[in-house]
């Protein structure tokens, strides 16, 4: 099963498995999958594995991501092996508007008591809340920008929201973007792209 002259372990059956006294699985740092067709997955272990341990088991959304959620959903943003995960609703406000507003709160089920109305430029309005950390939160906005077919992307970090966000956020890559953190007005990015 396994050739110790090389930095990797190889199986060809289901029922072969790794063993401790043979294996050094604490040195594993990656997985790697092939399927016959050639097509390969490979995802970095999050951490090494202790002889005689298990690494915990997360459940992660394959739902799609749905502009009509009145409903708490959940949301599995996936960049190569690197995954984060989000809770959200979503509702639309205007068929005329031209903006995507998304609120990151500390839970997707209350309605958080500062978002004020942005009048006919909101097209919908998502509420989300980041359950891995601000990691991926960039590209989650981003999905739902895309998914609203709409120009802007109107982003507001509540005072209950986790910290962090500033760094992650910033580096949006989408043209037409305004980031405020909280009561406080303050704007992270897109200073003056506000019509």
């Amino acid at each position: 099963m396994t050739e110790h002259s090389y930095n990797f372990v190889k199986y060809t059956a289901i029922e072969q498995s790794l063993l401790p006294a043979y294996d050094p699985i604490d040195q594993l740092t990656q997985l790697m999958a092939i399927k016959p067709d050639g097509t390969t997955w490979t995802a970095t272990l999050p951490e090494p594995v202790k002889p005689g341990s298990r690494i915990a088991k997360k459940t992660l959304s394959s739902q799609a991501l749905a502009l009509h959620a009145e409903r708490v959903r959940d949301y599995t943003v996936l960049d190569g092996d690197v995954f984060a995960r989000f809770r959200y609703r979503c509702l639309p406000m205007g068929q005329e508007g031209d903006t995507m507003e998304v609120h990151f709160v500390s839970d997707a089920e209350s309605d958080p008591t500062d978002i004020t109305d942005r009048g006919a430029r909101t097209a919908y309005r998502a509420v989300i809340q980041p359950l891995d950390g601000w990691s991926l939160a960039n590209l989650a906005a981003v999905r739902f920008v895309v998914a609203a077919a709409v120009r802007r992307l109107h982003i507001i970090v509540h005072a209950d929201a986790p910290d962090g966000a500033a760094d992650v956020l910033s580096a949006i890559e989408w043209e037409d973007t305004s980031i405020m953190v909280g009561d406080s007005g303050e704007v992270l990015a897109g200073v003056g792209q506000e019509r």
